[in-house]
C-alpha cells in the first residue's frame, strides 16, 4: 500500500483515513511488533512515511500513540534486537518532527502574527501541537540514546551557523526548531552526560544575536540545570548569558525566559553561586523596578536559593537585608501615597500585596527548619524591618482584604521562624 499512499499525497482526506488504518494496526499489534521486529518493519516504515506528512500536521496526531507504545516495549532488556532493527526507524523520526517543529518559514518576522496571518487559533494550535511533537523526541531519545538524538539537531544547528558565516540566509525557525528539541529531549538526557553536552552548552551562549533565537536557547539552559550543576566549568558563562538576557528590555517573551532560567539555575546550582553574590546583588539591583511581577517572583525565588546556602548566620542577615533594601524602600514609599479615588486606591493596595508576595518568597526559601537557633537572622529581619511595616500598614490600609491577607501571612511566617511575639 506504500505506493498507493505516495500517489495521494495531495490528498489529505485520503491520507488521513491511511493515517488512521496504520496507526490503529500498530497500536493493536504493538506486541507482535516487539516480538517480530523484522516481519513487522515494512509497517512501521509505512506509519514514519504518514508521520512525515506535512500538508496537515493533525494528521500526523494519529501516529503518536504508536510511536510511544512502541518504544515503551522495545526499551526494555528483553528486546534488546527489537530496539536495533527499530532505532533507525526512531532516528529518521527525530529528523522528521525537527521540520514539524519549525514555525511558518512565510516570513522572516519575528512576530508571529505575520507568520499566521494574525490568526490567534492557529498560532496556538501550533504552539500545543509543539510541546506534543516534544514528547515524541522524547520516546525518540530513549530509543537512540540522548548522544545520537542530541547529535542530530546538533549538526543542524553547526550546519546552520556555517551557512550564516558563509553570508548565506538561514531563517531564524530552522534555528529556533533545532533548540526548541534540545529542550524537549532534556529530560531523558543523564545528568552524567560528557559526550555531546559540553560542546552544546558553549556552543549556545555564543549563537548570533536574535530574540526569538535568544529566547529558545535561554530556556534551554533553563532546562538543563541540574547537568550544569555537576558541570561547574560551564556555570559562569551560563550565569552571564542569561544576565544579559534580561537587557534586551524590548522583549519581554526574552525576559520572562531569562527569569524562569535564572530560577532554576540559581535552586540547582545554589552550592555553587556563593561566590556570585556580589554580582547576583548589582544585577537584581538594577533590574527589580523594571521587571513585570511575575518575572520578579521568579527571580526573587531563584535569588533566595542561593543565599539559603550561607552558613554564618552574621554574613546571612547582612546579605539578606542587602537584597530585602529595595523591596523595603518601596514599601515604605507605597504605603505613604495618599491615592484620590477608589480605581487609584484599588491600584495601590495590589500593588503593596504584590510587594509584600517578595518578602514572603526569601522567608519561605530561609526560615529554619528547627528553632533550636534563637538568633535565626530571618527571625531578626522580621521582626526588626517587617513588624513596624506591618503596623504601618494596618493602620493605613487595614480595610483591604488584600493587604490584610499578606499581612496575616506575614504573621504566620513569623511564627514559623521563631519570632514569639508575632
Amino acid at each position: 500500500m506504500s505506493p498507493l499512499i505516495a500517489e495521494s499525497h495531495d490528498d489529505p482526506e485520503k491520507i488521513e483515513r491511511f493515517t488512521e488504518l496504520f496507526a490503529a494496526a500498530g497500536e493493536s499489534w504493538q506486541v507482535l511488533i516487539a516480538l517480530n521486529p523484522y516481519d513487522f518493519k515494512p509497517l512501521v516504515d509505512v506509519l514514519l512515511q504518514l508521520s512525515s506528512y506535512d500538508e496537515d500536521l493533525d494528521i500526523v496526531k494519529y501516529t503518536f500513540k504508536f510511536w510511544y507504545d512502541l518504544k515503551g516495549l522495545i526499551t526494555s532488556e528483553a528486546r534488546k534486537e527489537a530496539r536495533s532493527v527499530f532505532s533507525p526507524v526512531y532516528t529518521d523520526l527525530i529528523v522528521v518532527m525537527l521540520k514539524h517543529l519549525r514555525y511558518p518559514l512565510t516570513s522572516d518576522s519575528i512576530d508571529l502574527k505575520d507568520l499566521f496571518n494574525n490568526d490567534k487559533e492557529a498560532e496556538d494550535k501550533f504552539k500545543d501541537f509543539r510541546y506534543e511533537i516534544g514528547d515524541v523526541l522524547k520516546d525518540c531519545c530513549s530509543v537512540v540514546g540522548p548522544v545520537n538524538a542530541l547529535n542530530i539537531p546538533f549538526s543542524k544547528l553547526q550546519s546552520y551557523m556555517t551557512l550564516l558565516q558563509q553570508g548565506e540566509h538561514v531563517q531564524w525557525q530552522e534555528i529556533e526548531a533545532s533548540l526548541f528539541s534540545m529542550r524537549a529531549m532534556a529530560t531523558e538526557v543523564p545528568t552524567n552526560e560528557n559526550k555531546i553536552l559540553p560542546a552544546i552548552m558553549s556552543y549556545l551562549v555564543q549563537l548570533p544575536e536574535n530574540v526569538k533565537v535568544r529566547y529558545a536557547a535561554t530556556l534551554v539552559l533553563g532546562r538543563y540545570t541540574e547537568w550544569t550543576a555537576k558541570h561547574p566549568e560551564h556555570l559562569e558563562e551560563q550565569l552571564n548569558y542569561i544576565i544579559t538576557g534580561f537587557e534586551q528590555q524590548q522583549s519581554l517573551d526574552v525576559i520572562v525566559a531569562a527569569s524562569h532560567a535564572l530560577k532554576y539555575f540559581c535552586m540547582d546550582c545554589s552550592a555553587l553561586l556563593n561566590g556570585y553574590l556580589e554580582q547576583l546583588f548589582n544585577f537584581y539591583s538594577k533590574i527589580e523596578g523594571s521587571l513585570d511581577i511575575e518575572s520578579l517572583y521568579d527571580v526573587t525565588e531563584g535569588i533566595a536559593h542561593v543565599l539559603k546556602e550561607e552558613r554564618d548566620f552574621e554574613k546571612l542577615y547582612n546579605i539578606t537585608l542587602m537584597f530585602w533594601q529595595p523591596t523595603l524602600a518601596k514599601l515604605n514609599q507605597l504605603n505613604e501615597l495618599q491615592p484620590s479615588n477608589p480605581a487609584e486606591l484599588d491600584e495601590l493596595e495590589t500593588k503593596i500585596a504584590d510587594t509584600i508576595e517578595i518578602i514572603t518568597i526569601y522567608v519561605n526559601a530561609l526560615k529554619p527548619k528547627t528553632f533550636q537557633n534563637a538568633e535565626n537572622p530571618v527571625a531578626k529581619l522580621l521582626m526588626e524591618y517587617i513588624w513596624p511595616l506591618v503596623l504601618k500598614l494596618v493602620s493605613t490600609h487595614g480595610r483591604s482584604v488584600k493587604c490584610l491577607c499578606m499581612v496575616f501571612q506575614i504573621i504566620d511566617m513569623g511564627a514559623t521562624c521563631g519570632c514569639l511575639v508575632f
